[in-house]
């Protein structure tokens, strides 16, 4: 099994890996990106790569890890994400109104809730 997972979802990026050939004509192996992810594929007990690490690879990831034999992650800058707990905090009235009217503010905000 090989999963691209690099490129927007939008206009997917197909690397042009050697052998990449070899999963599109061998029934036993598959390659898909996430933007063309083949819900009806069974991934239980597959060897699984995963090229990429941005938001859709994490999902992917995250979701198949547990069904497949083994996943190999390839990547080349490591994505940073973790919980945030003020995300669905409530925002004051007073910060509303910077928010919409003092330029620039949203990103001192935005910069401040995540210092948290």
């Amino acid at each position: 099994m090989f999963v691209s997972a690099v490129g927007q979802l939008s206009n997917p990026n197909i690397p042009p890996l050697e052998g990449l050939d070899q999963f599109e004509s061998n029934s036993a192996k598959k390659s898909m990106h996430t933007a063309h992810w083949d819900s009806d594929y069974n991934l239980a007990g597959r060897r699984v790569a995963v090229i990429g690490t941005g938001a859709s690879a994490m999902q992917v990831v995250r979701t198949t890890a547990a069904q497949v034999e083994h996943m190999t992650i390839f990547q080349l800058i490591p994505s940073w994400a973790g919980p945030q707990p003020l995300y669905h905090k409530k925002v004051p009235p007073t910060e509303r109104w910077r928010l919409a009217t003092v330029p620039f503010y949203e990103r001192w905000f935005r910069f401040q809730v995540f210092l948290e």
